[in-house]
């Protein structure tokens, strides 16, 4: 199944890391479709893809993806099988001195 996660989002360096909502999951894998569709100063995307079963405490499953930069990201470097959560979200976060990130990303959740 997929699900959008965001449009046109803005992740500073001055502030702390955004998170996705949480997306059920649709099986046992998910793959993470990220474009950065503009870098603000030199700064760069970092991104982990966290599982949780009771939607309060997150656990790492992939990542961190660091040093993303403007482009697409869909390869293997974002993609996980053997998920055993319930449910997923993105934490993104911006590094770089007083820069920004804007992006659009989406997941894909499935059964293997």
């Amino acid at each position: 199944m997929y699900t959008k996660l965001c449009d046109k989002l803005v992740v500073t360096t001055a502030g702390s890391p955004e998170f996705s909502f949480a997306v059920p999951m649709d099986g046992n894998a998910l793959q993470l479709e990220v474009t950065v569709i503009s870098v603000v100063a030199g700064a760069t995307l970092s991104l982990e893809v966290q599982g949780t079963n009771d939607l309060q405490n997150y656990f790492s499953i992939l990542g961190p993806v660091a040093g993303l930069t403007v482009g697409y990201k869909g390869d293997a470097a974002v993609k996980a099988t053997g998920v055993a959560y319930q449910y997923v979200r993105v934490k993104w976060t911006s590094v770089g001195v007083g820069g920004a990130v804007v992006l659009a990303a989406g997941i894909n959740t499935s059964q293997l």
